[in-house]
């Protein structure tokens, strides 16, 4: 079995609502390098006055890339939570399929460091960022009740 299909096979059911309006979709793991690929579809509602992606959401990209690498290097026993995202924009973003690589840079007990790149489907880098997170325990069935209980 491959990283992809192994770390597939452990997804939840469903994504979270930031993740579904973002298009988000894993398109490769490396476990051995602490390295996740997922790719995302940009829509006209995520632009600027000027028609390019807005660089909130770039970011909202790259945050959810680096955090299920996070996620996949703990084994799914910890779940980060961002202290920090320090983001650098190269060039504009249009609409349509984007593609970030993230990856764990260090990981400590209690905290984790990340860097991210996004890009086009021609392979033009757009930008990138480095995250500083706090690691929390991450159980996947009480997180479920939790929001059931709140309403999510």
């Amino acid at each position: 079995m491959s990283d992809l299909e192994l770390v597939k096979s452990q997804l939840p059911d469903e994504l979270s609502r930031a993740s579904t309006m973002l298009g988000w979709t894993i398109e490769d793991v490396n476990l051995g390098e602490k390295s996740v690929v997922v790719s995302f579809q940009a829509t006209e509602q995520f632009t600027n006055p000027i028609g390019l992606v807005q660089g909130g959401i770039l970011t909202a990209m790259m945050d959810d890339t680096m955090g299920p690498a996070v996620v996949i290097a703990t084994g799914g026993e910890k779940f980060p939570t961002s202290t920090d995202i320090h983001t650098q924009f190269f060039k504009g973003a249009h609409p349509g399929k984007l593609i970030c690589t993230a990856r764990v840079t260090k990981l400590g007990r209690s905290m984790a460091f990340t860097s991210a790149e996004l890009r086009n489907t021609e392979g033009d880098l757009l930008c990138s960022a480095i995250q500083t997170a706090k690691l929390v325990a991450l159980d996947m069935k009480a997180a479920g009740e939790a929001g059931q209980e709140q309403g999510e």
